[in-house]
């Protein structure tokens, strides 16, 4: 592949990737591609594993991190056969992982100073301003995992939302 055309590629993914974080568009215009999904997971491990590994070493964020993920696939897959819509597993699982490695992007920053506090004060001394940033973020992963089980389930929002708590009480009781 020439260098302007993995350029346009990528440049399309990442455009893909911000509709669906936005709200604009579902998993539905990801290609169905096993190779990009473990692209995206193995970015998205690394991602989350340098982040949460500031708080944890290195060994326990990489055993949380991919237990949560492995978790979150396993979620997708399961939700999708029960409704008889197997066949869209690759791009919903690539809309996930995408989704989650923007996100955790985004938030990175708040991440780690979260983690730096929790170490240093305990979780009582937390600024609110940090507690209130979580919450947005947490807002936002529940809209948008919504979001994208609302597409790829064919429910309406409602029923989305409750498979998206579902969905990250599942991935997030691991590193609890």
């Amino acid at each position: 592949m020439e260098h302007k055309t993995i350029r346009a590629v990528v440049s399309h993914l990442v455009s893909q990737l911000l509709a669906i974080v936005s709200l604009r568009a579902g998993p539905q215009i990801l290609p169905a591609s096993q190779p990009l999904l473990l692209v995206l997971l193995g970015l998205d491990l690394l991602l989350s594993v340098a982040v949460l590994a500031t708080g944890h070493g290195v060994g326990a964020a990489l055993l949380t991190v991919a237990s949560s993920l492995g978790l979150g696939l396993l979620f997708c897959h399961l939700a999708l056969q029960l409704r008889g819509l197997g066949n869209r597993f690759l791009q919903t699982a690539t809309a996930l992982i995408g989704s989650d490695l923007v996100i955790t992007l985004v938030a990175a920053p708040l991440s780690l100073v979260v983690l730096q506090q929790l170490d240093s004060l305990g979780s009582e001394q937390l600024a609110p301003e940090l507690v209130l940033g979580l919450l947005t973020v947490t807002a936002w992963l529940l809209a948008v995992v919504g979001g994208i089980f609302r597409h790829a389930l064919d429910l309406p929002w409602p029923a989305a939302l409750a498979v998206s708590l579902a969905y990250v009480i599942v991935t997030a009781g691991i590193s609890l």
